[in-house]
């Protein structure tokens, strides 16, 4: 899905910014195309990162037990 919504932004803004060069008014759907993409990715992106942290600092059961657990 985030494959979809990159190629989606990418063409919005590639619309955008055609219609900025010929002097015309960019469609509502363009814009919303680019805001919704734009949160999207954000979220996608700061998903990404907490659970690449999460595996670099070891916070999940799977690498380090359960907590309370005799070690």
């Amino acid at each position: 899905m985030t494959v979809a919504t990159v190629a989606a932004v990418v063409i919005a803004w590639l619309q955008f910014r055609d219609d900025t060069t010929a002097a015309r008014s960019t469609h509502w759907v363009v814009w919303a195309t680019i805001a919704i993409g734009a949160v999207w990715l954000g979220y996608a992106l700061l998903v990404g990162a907490v659970l690449v942290l999460g595996r670099l600092f070891c916070l999940s059961d799977v690498c380090r037990g359960p907590l309370g657990s005799p070690t």
